[in-house]
């Protein structure tokens, strides 16, 4: 009898230590163990390279389930290094797992509130295992792979948000955008990546251009890139949208378009009354008074104009004909320099999709068309001027060189150093056209 207490008195020593721990460390449980929601009876169990893990799920309805893998005994100080591998909603009671190397595993089963409260109760013997399990090869990388399901896009202001399920947690996704249905693998290889993303984020945000619709589809990394493509298939409704998410754009209310100038937020760049960009415009910081408006400046004087002498002509042509004309450089496309890292701001990276996509692959119609929409967005005078100096390059590299021309003009303030080199190329490019065509 006095062993049997002496037992039951360490068990609740052992039980109050892991909920003080859980209280101390990452996802602390609050109140009393009586209080908390937790699964009993986990047992693990192995065959091959899969590990099953069944328990019995608590009394609370409304918790699901958070499946944690670690490579030592998972404890309160640890937690943070362990591996959300799966959520399980309630009545499941079981997972199969298959780890992605070799090795010896240690799990935790965890509740979750509806509201993604996690439950840091660790309880030898109940919800966590405290032997490891040992696998000694893995699956196929298709067996590993995440399956993905209810794939949706939805606008919400000016974004679009991305939600999915995922068989697992713990994997590399990526994420494609199309203005077209993406139905078959082959097409994955032709379309542009939107972003990489974990199974376990469950809801992201894209910024994509506006006014235009795209469409999405979301598959397991691993599996595209280890080149068994031909084990992914494209579900309508479970790995790729069916409708298309288009974030519109809004029309200027006419108070906007005919009052003073002015910029609705610091950072954007204030328009001129009546005078939309992208044409230029002046704008006059002085002021003339009625008395010198009627003041005419003196006349200007010509000079006569006076030719070389027979010398000084014969010694010019001379010295021009032991020059060789230089070679014009071939034009290349050229990205500033913020734009070759990855920038932090919604606009930034709506600009460099487009730059990563059809400017990166030089469809120049298909950029012009982007960079249309992005200057019709809310961006700052930085963003704007980048755009133009993109859509400069379209133009020219379209034969459109007077529209390109005046793009340029609209980024030359902000980016001299690299706009002149292209407004050089353009004049020496219209300069040769007229010789060839009055020649």
């Amino acid at each position: 009898m006095k062993k049997s207490i002496f037992g039951i008195v360490c068990a609740l020593c052992v039980l109050g230590s892991a909920v003080l721990h859980a209280q101390d460390g990452a996802p602390a449980a609050e109140g009393n163990l009586a209080m908390e929601p937790f699964v009993s009876r986990l047992k693990a169990g192995v065959k091959g390279p899969q590990i099953k893990l069944t328990w019995q799920d608590s009394r609370d309805e409304s918790v699901q389930y958070a499946v944690y893998r670690h490579t030592r005994e998972i404890t309160p100080e640890n937690f943070r290094a362990a591996t959300l591998v799966v959520h399980v909603p309630k009545g499941q009671e079981m997972y199969v797992d298959a780890p992605p190397t070799p090795g010896e595993y240690f799990y935790a089963v965890l509740a979750v509130d509806p509201g993604g409260k996690l439950h840091g109760v660790f309880i030898p013997f109940r919800n966590k295992t405290t032997a490891g399990i040992v696998i000694e090869y893995t699956m196929a990388e298709d067996g590993l792979a995440a399956h993905i399901s209810q794939l949706q896009a939805a606008v919400e202001g000016k974004d679009i948000v991305i939600t999915f399920a995922a068989s697992r947690a713990d994997r590399g996704l990526m994420l494609f955008r199309s203005t077209s249905p993406i139905l078959y693998p082959s097409q994955l290889l032709s379309t542009r990546e939107a972003r990489r993303i974990k199974s376990g984020e469950n809801r992201v945000l894209d910024y994509p251009v506006a006014g235009i619709p795209y469409y999405y589809a979301l598959v397991d990394e691993d599996l595209l890139t280890s080149g068994n493509s031909e084990s992914i298939k494209l579900v309508p409704g479970d790995n790729t949208t069916t409708q298309p998410a288009k974030v519109v754009l809004k029309e200027e209310s006419p108070a906007l378009a005919t009052g003073p100038a002015s910029a609705p937020d610091p950072g954007l760049a204030a328009q001129p009354r009546g005078r939309p960009l992208p044409l230029p415009y002046f704008i006059l910081d002085s002021k003339i008074s009625a008395e010198e408006s009627l003041q005419l400046p003196a006349p200007a004087s010509i000079p006569d104009y006076r030719g070389l002498s027979l010398a000084a002509e014969k010694a010019v042509l001379d010295i021009l004909s032991r020059v060789e004309p230089v070679p014009a450089a071939a034009a290349t496309p050229v990205l500033l320099e913020q734009d070759k890292t990855r920038g932090l701001r919604k606009e930034d990276y709506t600009l460099q999709t487009i730059l990563r996509g059809a400017f990166a692959e030089k469809n120049w119609k298909e950029t012009e068309k982007l960079l249309n929409h992005y200057l019709d967005m809310p961006i700052t005078n930085d963003a704007r001027s980048r755009a133009y100096f993109y859509r400069g390059q379209a133009l020219f590299f379209q034969q459109r060189h007077e529209e390109g021309f005046m793009d340029f003009l609209m980024a030359l303030d902000k980016h001299y150093t690299a706009v002149d080199p292209w407004l050089s190329k353009i004049l020496e490019t219209m300069k040769s056209a007229a010789a060839q065509a009055g020649g």
